[in-house]
């Protein structure tokens, strides 16, 4: 009889213990699902940015090979947009064109780009990256501030919770875009340089 009931009792604790490390492991799982939440929603609200970018900006009419050409959109190596960009892409046009997404992994790939996303993965890449820019009218956007301190002309800022953007509207008109007034409203600063 006593054996009986040390053996219940150690049944008893051994499938409580099995509760409660089946308890914990969903909780870790709940955790880190949850964090990969956040980053998608983060890169999620930056795609609809970068959509909204296009549209608010006016690239000099030899940009585009004729009036029904697409907007092109480049990621540099990373994509963290997993999908989002190119549903964004399929969903909408921007003046008539269709958007395209395309990943590029070198500088070589950049011809033909209209905006051009560098994550701050890329930071290594930034300086080569924009200075094979040099006299085209491509829109760099990027996340750090190594890339606006480089030159970059659209950069993301985390305000608290938020993602907000800064510009350089100097670099911009440098490389012959304009943007709108009500984008530039928008912006936490607007960076004035000293570009020739």
């Amino acid at each position: 009889m006593k054996r009986s009931s040390q053996a219940m009792l150690l049944r008893h604790e051994l499938n409580l213990c099995l509760v409660l490390l089946c308890g914990f492991i969903l909780l870790l799982a709940a955790s880190s699902a949850r964090a990969q939440d956040a980053v998608s929603r983060e890169y999620q609200i930056k795609a609809a940015y970068l959509y909204n970018f296009a549209k608010f900006v006016d690239w000099p009419q030899e940009s585009f090979t004729d009036g029904q050409s697409p907007l092109v959109i480049g990621v540099f190596g990373q994509n963290p947009f997993g999908t989002g960009l190119e549903a964004i892409a399929k969903a909408h046009q921007i003046n008539g064109r269709p958007i395209v997404v395309k990943t590029i992994t070198t500088a070589k790939d950049i011809a033909g780009v209209h905006l051009l996303f560098l994550g701050s993965a890329e930071d290594d890449h930034v300086a080569e990256i924009l200075s094979a820019l040099a006299g085209t009218s491509v829109l760099t956007v990027g996340e750090s501030d190594k890339f606006m301190a480089a030159g970059g002309m659209v950069n993301f800022v985390r305000e608290a919770d938020k993602v907000r953007f800064a510009i350089n509207e100097d670099a911009v008109e440098h490389h012959g875009m304009k943007i709108s007034a009500q984008l530039l409203k928008l912006a936490t600063f607007v960076r004035k340089s000293t570009l020739q």
